[in-house]
Parts: structure tokens; C-alpha cells; sequence
């Protein structure tokens, strides 16, 4: 089933469906931590000298930090690109209008190469509450109801 949903800066109207929780979790897995560097610690007598990772390596925070701004990033696109519904083909000409924008303000062509992705960041987003907004209505559309919850209640059997 599918929801209307209205950028507030923008007034664009798009449909949003359901997305799956686990989408999360797969971008997640698909992009692996860092790993902190060995370093070597001396334990002395008995154990002697080991290689331990060092968890609060300064390198290896600022490391951990850009990982979990790209997979925030990437989480984002993902549920936006599986939950937003775009109908007919005049969104086509707006991505178009913004690319060769793009083109002719700076002389280099629009890095993002999805279309969807494209209309929905760069055209319907107005801001970052919109972006916001956007999240949030999808998230809490794919939560499930109340009627669900009740109804998966009285099918368990204890």
C-alpha cells in the first residue's frame, strides 16, 4: 500500500511504501568496520609481549567516523530509493534540468549517476528537515500497526 507524502520547502508529492528493517542491516554488513591497529603490549612475566588491537588510536577514530558518516549516508539513499515511488516521466525532465545545471555552473557533470536519487535528494528535498521528514515517515510507515501487533498476539500460541 502506498502513502502520499509532500516535501513541506518544495511542495513535490511523492508515494512511499514499506521498507523492510532489515535493508539497515544489509547496507551495514555490506560495508565492514576498520579495524584498529595492532600494537604490541608488554604484559611482562608470565604472558610476555602480545599484539592487541588499539581501540582508542586516535587515527582510528577519525577512521571509524568517516566509515559511519558513508553507512549513514548509504542507509539513507538505500531506504529512500527502496520506499519512494516516483509515477509518470515529468520527473525525468526535472533531473535532466538540474544535470545540465550542474554541467553549466561548474563544467563537471552531476556525480550521483541514479536518476531516483537524483529528483528525490536534489529536486523534492528543500532542506534537511525535509530530508528529515522524509526519513522519519518512511520508518514510521514500515513500523508495524497496532492492529498488527494485536493480531500477531492472538495467533501465538504459548
Amino acid at each position: 500500500m502506498l502513502t502520499d507524502f509532500t516535501f513541506k520547502d518544495t511542495g513535490i508529492t511523492v508515494k512511499i511504501k514499506k521498507v523492510s528493517p532489515m535493508v539497515v542491516d544489509d547496507v551495514r554488513a555490506s560495508i565492514p568496520e576498520p579495524l584498529p591497529p595492532e600494537q604490541e603490549v608488554d604484559y611482562g612475566e608470565p604472558r610476555g609481549k602480545v599484539m592487541e588491537r588499539n581501540y582508542s588510536d586516535p587515527n582510528y577514530a577519525l577512521e571509524l567516523e568517516a566509515h559511519n558518516k558513508k553507512v549513514a549516508a548509504l542507509v539513507q539513499k538505500v531506504i529512500v530509493n527502496r520506499a519512494v515511488i516516483l509515477e509518470g516521466d515529468e520527473w525525468r525532465k526535472e533531473v535532466q534540468d538540474y544535470r545540465d545545471f550542474i554541467l553549466s555552473s561548474t563544467g563537471y557533470p552531476l556525480a550521483e549517476t541514479d536518476d531516483v536519487l537524483v529528483y528525490i535528494l536534489r529536486v523534492c528535498v528543500g532542506s534537511k528537515e525535509d530530508m528529515s521528514d522524509l526519513i522519519d515517515a518512511i520508518i514510521k510507515r514500515s513500523q508495524p500497526t497496532q492492529e498488527a501487533v494485536e493480531q500477531a498476539k492472538r495467533s501465538f500460541r504459548g
